[in-house]
């Protein structure tokens, strides 16, 4: 081969090169996004589901979808529960107005509409603390299959532990048993300190000699004892501390946030998020500090500062967190 052929070659694998980097700057960059809003209205299930996780993927940068993903979601779509998830990437505001549209389906009276409402609410985590209340009487509707969502999405939730706890624990009476089960199965997702005031419920439950004192031991086993060493928080610090950050954050934020006051170790870090660009993350991390509470008094500097000059969402929870760390009642 001629040094010409050579250098023919390395120009045309230089040019391959480039134009792969090219089309990967492109999916990764908001100029694909126009592409991305056209697919979801595909006839086409997985189309969509595949645009729904290419914008969920890009984040902040995806933000002139959120119109038609909140639309998607008080539409009632087929995908409306992956429109809610990816939005809880994009943009705080529409996320909290499709949170509040779910919110308030929960007291439809179309009963596969109330159904829905409770299983969406569970996928927004954090984003969705100010729906448990409403979950948690959900939790005693007389659907058995709106009380199953309903419990399911308050152990994926986790806060406030004053009404997320005493519901699954009710729940553990349940008439029916798939409802009992559910209730274990978000309990074991709790912290052990915060779920062991479910110990006699679940004593009674192994008792009982039904399908589920096999499943309500193996949650005995982990809770009745002593507690755990305080390993996951330090490795949940870690995971925000010194600017690293592994998986998803927003994930990190709902374990620190369940850990409740227990948590006021992880404020430094949390106020290191507070002075972000980064409007979800910040909202997540204050709700982070609501669920700490009282503990998290360093955290006042910074939240007045957001409640005075933040966003409108953001300036709302500020507040919110600051009556929390006087000690006001939620």
């Amino acid at each position: 081969m001629s040094r010409r052929e050579i250098l023919a070659h390395l120009l045309a694998l230089w040019l391959l090169l480039v134009a792969a980097g090219g089309f990967y700057a492109y999916q990764k960059s908001a100029a694909m996004v126009p592409a991305l809003i056209a697919y979801l209205d595909s006839p086409k299930k997985p189309e969509v589901r595949a645009a729904l996780g290419r914008l969920q993927e890009l984040g902040p940068a995806a933000a002139a979808a959120a119109p038609r993903l909140l639309s998607m979601v008080r539409a009632e779509a087929a995908d409306a529960e992956g429109a809610i998830t990816a939005l809880s990437r994009i943009d705080l505001a529409a996320t909290l107005a499709a949170r509040d549209h779910v919110r308030a389906a929960l007291r439809d009276r179309g009963m596969n509409t109330r159904r829905r409402a409770a299983e969406r609410l569970g996928s927004l985590g954090l984003l969705a603390r100010a729906a448990s209340g409403d979950l948690a009487l959900a939790a005693h509707d007389p659907d058995a299959v709106l009380r199953d969502r309903a419990v399911a999405s308050l152990g994926r939730i986790g806060v406030p532990a004053g009404t997320v706890v005493p519901a699954l624990i009710a729940a553990l009476d349940d008439p029916a048993d798939h409802v009992r089960h559910t209730a274990i199965v978000a309990l074991e997702s709790l912290p052990a300190d915060q779920a062991r005031a479910a110990l006699p419920a679940l004593r009674r439950l192994a008792e009982r000699g039904s399908g589920l004192d096999r499943r309500a031991r193996h949650a005995l086993a982990r809770l009745d004892g002593p507690l755990p060493p305080a390993g996951e928080l330090g490795a949940l610090r870690y995971m925000l501390g010194g600017g690293k950050r592994f998986g998803s954050l927003d994930y990190t934020l709902q374990q620190i946030a369940r850990h409740g006051p227990g948590a006021a170790s992880v404020v430094p870090e949390l106020l290191a998020l507070l002075a972000g660009d980064d409007e979800l993350i910040r909202y997540t991390a204050i709700e982070t500090l609501i669920a700490i509470g009282p503990g998290a008094a360093a955290a006042r500097p910074a939240l007045e500062g957001i409640a005075a000059t933040g966003a409108a969402p953001l300036r709302q929870v500020a507040q919110e967190a600051l009556a929390t760390l006087a000690g006001a009642p939620r």
